[in-house]
């Protein structure tokens, strides 16, 4: 068969998967991958090469010649809740995640609206395990205000949890009796740590022609993750990846499966994002409507090189690095001076799917980097844009928080 007749592939053929790897680099026998939606995907195995500097007097250059290889790239998709879970909680490098479950009929609701905190009391359910800055979701109450998820303020006592409510929520709360059957519960809640990375070994297996086209990344570990929430779009993300080696082949591992990829429903900036807050210490708003927010958070994964190696020996974490930037309507001069006084403020985001899965992403302890006023002529919005970082919450020693809801 000529080259011109060999049958040609396209991107839809492509297929991204990975597995967990019990010891970094190497990839379990008969493994089991779990097959990943993506919107496109740079993962690679960015091979260097330099040529020959020898000097020739016919003026031709005598070679040119593979030297290294960084292993990684990012994979970009659209967000939803259960294909990317195990991904995003393997990036805050914690492999302790907390939990909480509870359901009774002695569970009262008390709300004031002047500092939008919704308290609930309850004598048969121990509030005691949770702390400042984790999400509870609440359900059972008739007010269809008092149920949604909401960050935690304090808990003054095992009796007694006070709830944050933004002025972004859709519904309102209400005081409300006990009564009810109410349920309090977060399915998993995980923050930046310094546990050892979990590791993987991901697939790239490309579809449409006659014999099999294979990439195996193997020593991968999540180094970052960038979520972009703009008006009217759907809500997306990329997620960057560091490994050690590529092997391209023709053959599968032996034993190896395939997962299909979990069933899940998009997100998207209307109907999913119910809850946008950001809020100082004392529970001021730091601007209200935002026209858009990006949330980058980074493991600062660095390769080290070793002679003999193509690739990396090995793979470290610095620094976590958690940034983004916002452009919000200018409303007030409170955010303005939030950034001229070096205020801190916390920032949190909550989406959620049409099945009721969600996702908070929260950071505790924010301060603007830069924040700008350019009028950008006439007929326009006067908009504030501004960058800021996440730094460690002095009280609970955390940075970024990320919780996880299955539906109810």
């Amino acid at each position: 068969m000529s080259s011109s007749s060999q049958p040609l592939t396209s991107t839809n053929r492509i297929e991204y998967s990975y597995v967990e790897e019990s010891e970094l680099g190497v990839t379990p026998a008969s493994p089991n991958f779990q097959a990943l939606p993506v919107t496109g995907a740079s993962l690679d195995g960015n091979i260097s090469t330099e040529q020959s500097q020898t000097i020739r007097t016919d003026r031709q250059t005598d070679d040119l010649i593979t030297v290294d290889s960084e292993i990684g790239g990012d994979l970009n998709f659209e967000v939803t809740y259960a294909p990317y879970k195990p991904l995003l909680t393997a990036l805050m490098q914690n492999n302790t995640s907390f939990t909480f479950s509870d359901v009774d009929t002695d569970v009262s609701a008390t709300w004031d609206n002047n500092a939008r905190t919704l308290t609930l009391s309850s004598v048969n359910v121990n509030f005691s395990t949770l702390s400042a800055g984790r999400f509870v979701r609440v359900d059972g109450f008739t007010n269809a205000g008092n149920n949604g998820i909401f960050r935690v303020i304090s808990v003054p006592d095992a009796d007694t949890l006070v709830l944050r409510v933004p002025p972004s929520a859709k519904l309102t709360p209400a005081t409300e009796g006990a009564g009810n059957s109410v349920t309090v519960d977060v399915t998993s809640s995980v923050r930046n740590g310094n546990d050892v990375p979990k590791c993987y070994t991901f697939q790239k297996s490309i579809g449409g022609l006659p014999t099999n086209a294979i990439f195996y990344y193997r020593g991968v570990q999540v180094a970052g993750a960038n979520f972009t929430f703009s008006v009217g779009s759907i809500l997306t993300a990329v997620m960057n990846l560091m490994g050690l080696t590529e092997q391209a082949t023709d053959t599968a591992i032996a034993g190896q499966t395939v997962a299909a990829i979990p069933a899940y429903k998009i997100m998207n900036s209307v109907s999913s994002l119910s809850k946008v807050d950001v809020v100082k210490a004392d529970g001021t708003a730091v601007g209200t409507r935002y026209e858009n927010l990006t949330l980058n958070i980074g493991n600062n994964i660095q390769a080290a090189k070793q002679l003999g190696t193509l690739g990396a020996a090995g793979l470290a974490s610095f620094t976590v690095d958690v940034s983004g930037e916002v452009r919000l309507y200018f409303q007030d001069i409170t955010v303005y001076q939030s950034f001229a006084n070096s205020e801190a403020f916390a920032i949190s985001l909550v989406v959620e799917d049409a099945s009721g899965n969600a996702i908070a992403l929260s950071l505790p302890y924010v301060k603007f980097e830069n924040l700008d006023k350019p009028v950008e002529g006439r007929d326009s919005f006067f908009f504030t844009n501004g960058t800021f970082r996440g730094l460690r919450e002095p009280t609970e020693n955390y940075t970024v928080q990320i919780d996880f809801f299955d539906a109810p």
